[in-house]
């Protein structure tokens, strides 16, 4: 390498360095929820069956001042009871939410609104369908959130109400949604 290519690397490592603190790094934590869900349905069903979501995963919050950007990686479990015949169903989610903070004690605690999209790919479902064909591989939803957090300085925690509205079909040609009502906590550092 060149002296000259040397120097302005290094001049450009020591900007990059020295500004370091305008940039928003964010924070990395881990984001756990569980909740209810509601049915949305023209079909004639008895009952509607009993589902239980649970979700569990890591999650990165961006901070840019006015506006923050959550992105999750979560794992997404729905246990469901259709009369006795239970099943459950896997999926990754990658909500991306973007959120409005309010300063309630400046420093210390906020709220927060925000909303998303949030695709969700299929991984297992058990037992496994005769006909795998017509579940849908990836199923999108649109989070919307109302939050809580605690900054501690060292690490912030949150807790939040989400209602996740599902958007496309997760079985070929069933118009049946399912929309979830979720509580959700979170630890970031």
């Amino acid at each position: 390498m060149r002296p000259a290519r040397f120097v302005s690397f290094l001049f450009a490592l020591l900007v990059l360095t020295s500004a370091g603190q305008a940039f928003a790094v964010g924070q990395f934590g881990i984001r756990v929820g569980t909740g209810t869900s509601f049915y949305d349905t023209d079909a004639d069903i008895e009952k509607e069956p009993d589902v239980f979501p649970f979700c569990i995963g890591a999650a990165y919050l961006l901070d840019l001042a006015l506006v923050e950007v959550e992105v999750d990686a979560l794992f997404w479990r729905n246990a469901a009871d259709y009369s006795g015949f239970e099943i459950t169903e896997d999926r990754l989610a990658v909500p991306v939410i973007g959120k409005v903070g309010l300063p309630l004690v400046p420093g210390l605690l906020s709220a927060s609104l925000g909303a998303g999209i949030e695709p969700r790919f299929h991984l297992a479902t058990d037992p496994e369908p005769a006909n795998t064909d017509d579940i849908e591989t990836t199923v999108f939803y649109v989070p919307i959130v109302l939050g809580a957090n605690l900054d501690l300085q060292v690490t912030t925690v949150g807790v939040e109400l989400r209602y996740e509205h599902q958007l496309t079909d997760s079985v070929k040609d069933d118009d049946t949604r399912v929309h979830h009502l979720m509580f959700m906590a979170g630890v970031f550092f």
